[in-house]
């Protein structure tokens, strides 16, 4: 069984988000309680959002937008060279920095929170 997935959660994927879907949509419609019906509803929701089905079966991750800023300085660090130990680091404006990166992703609302996928 998967767990249950929130918006809670920092970071999602989509196959993990179909991995519970598919999970959801086998229970019996006698059996299924409301939390459920509800999570189900929620993350078609984000899938119709998307629309891309090759996409979503590859992998799409969302991000959640209080966490955009970290993953955009993790990015940096990972992708783009910067040394997390040089001194060039106090100089970046990692606000900024995630604020223009935002101008490649595009958002859906996760039951009141926003994401970012790309």
């Amino acid at each position: 069984m998967s767990r249950n997935i929130d918006n809670a959660e920092d970071i999602l994927d989509s196959r993990d988000i179909q991995e519970r879907i598919d999970e959801l949509q086998k229970i019996d419609q006698a059996e299924i309680d409301e939390y459920d019906t509800e999570e189900l509803n929620l993350l078609l929701k984000i899938k119709d959002a998307v629309g891309d089905d090759e996409s979503w079966a590859f992998g799409i991750t969302f991000i959640r937008d209080s966490y955009f800023e970290e993953d955009a300085e993790e990015f940096a660090y990972d992708c783009m060279g910067i040394d997390r130990n040089g001194q060039m680091t106090m100089y970046v404006d990692w606000s900024r920095f995630a604020e223009d990166r935002k101008v490649d992703f595009q958002s859906v609302d996760f039951d009141g929170v926003e994401y970012w996928y790309n």
